[in-house]
């Protein structure tokens, strides 16, 4: 699960700006990182 987000941002980095969507590219880049990082912390989401 998080290396799919993990490619997901890779790939939005490479594909978006060559669309010229640099703005979306850093967002939709931030967005799966921050999705990767939160679903291999799953020991900081149980209470």
């Amino acid at each position: 699960m998080m290396k799919f987000f993990f490619i997901l941002s890779a790939l939005s980095v490479i594909i978006l700006p060559l669309l010229n969507k640099t703005s979306l590219a850093i967002l939709f880049a931030s967005l799966f990182f921050i999705l990767a990082i939160f679903f291999s912390k799953p020991r900081f989401i149980q209470k």
